[in-house]
């Protein structure tokens, strides 16, 4: 990987990014950094700004209908995050942020965490943006 930038972004096997995830912390799991775009990303910019657009017109009757479609697609795609070596980070979404207004990408990873449970030992628990 030429990035200087720890982790690739992977959306149905093509490298759309690449991020460092320079700031960490809560809620438990989640990672945040500037995002590296590649020319790949091109072809899901779109789907990310409408995201920007639903919050930029959060006033608008129809922002709530574009923001479920947003979730529901992206939901559908195969996001993942690989370190320097490919190895998957197991995770729970991957949200890129795209401002409205010109400006710099950002990207949001929840990492899908163990948590333990008295009743049953480990199990998978995370938590979805609001939609």
């Amino acid at each position: 990987m030429d990035s200087p930038a720890t982790f690739a972004i992977l959306c149905e096997g093509l490298t759309i990014g690449h991020s460092a995830f320079e700031r960490r912390g809560l809620p438990r799991g989640v990672l945040q950094g500037a995002f590296l775009p590649t020319t790949d990303y091109s072809l899901v910019k779109r789907l990310f700004r409408a995201d920007a657009l639903a919050g930029a017109c959060a006033d608008d009757p129809g922002s709530e209908t574009l923001l479920r479609a947003y979730y529901a697609a992206r939901d559908r795609l195969d996001i993942s995050v690989v370190d320097r070596e490919g190895r998957l980070l197991p995770t729970e979404y991957v949200h890129v942020h795209e401002p409205v207004a010109s400006g710099n990408a950002e990207i949001i990873a929840r990492l899908a965490v163990a948590v333990p449970s008295k009743s049953k030992g480990r199990r998978w628990y995370g938590s979805r943006p609001e939609a």
